[in-house]
């Protein structure tokens, strides 16, 4: 059971590595958390992809520049782990994988909401369940459709409201494409600019 990552060797033999050795292995593999140092990490943060860790670090960045916190996600030994997709990280979570970690697990997704009015999302309703998870210390999902939401209408020169597919409306106006959004945006924002309520699922994290 657990994490197993196989590659050959120089001379073309299978090699099987488990655990924590593993993972950092896939990581590096996968071109992910080229940073990455379990070792002394003492908490993860699981997201869908590499767009949510861009969005929490540079909302932390700016937060400590703006002295609101004293520590990044670096300085607080947090990693973010992007474990593609929502389904990846339902697996992640379903199979324990981060309880081999034997570090304390934050979980966070978009909500994937369509309007205020709409019934609990997928995400949402796996976020809720996870209040009643003793492996996962606390569970957040965006109060908007995704993290593209957030970024200011200013630097994109489009409108949208909380629950539009920014992703849909964006891209032909400015020829930036979907999946670059927040490498483009995001890191543009000042944290004057960013939303408390994400300013505040940082601080649960860091704090």
């Amino acid at each position: 059971s657990g994490i197993r990552f196989i590659q050959k060797n120089s001379s073309g033999l299978r090699e099987i590595e488990s655990g924590n050795d593993a993972l950092i292995l896939s990581a590096n593999a996968l071109g992910i958390l080229s940073k990455q140092m379990f070792g002394s990490a003492e908490k993860i943060v699981l997201v869908e992809g590499k767009k949510d860790c861009l969005f929490l670090e540079h909302t932390a960045k700016v937060m400590k520049q703006s002295s609101e916190i004293t520590k990044d996600f670096s300085g607080a030994k947090v990693e973010l782990l992007p474990v593609g997709g929502c389904p990846g990280v339902k697996d992640w979570i379903n199979l324990k994988k981060h309880s081999e970690l034997g570090l304390i697990t934050y979980v966070f997704l978009d909500s994937d909401r369509g309007s205020t009015s709409a019934p609990d999302t997928d995400n949402e309703i796996f976020i809720n369940s996870l209040s009643s998870d003793s492996t996962v210390k606390e569970a957040f999902c965006t109060k908007k459709r995704e993290v593209e939401n957030y970024i200011n209408q200013n630097l994109t020169g489009c409108t949208y409201g909380d629950f539009d597919d920014v992703k849909s409306i964006v891209p032909p106006v400015t020829n930036v494409a979907k999946n670059k959004l927040i490498d483009q945006f995001w890191v543009q924002m000042t944290s004057e600019n960013i939303n408390n309520a994400i300013k505040d699922i940082v601080k649960k994290i860091i704090n």
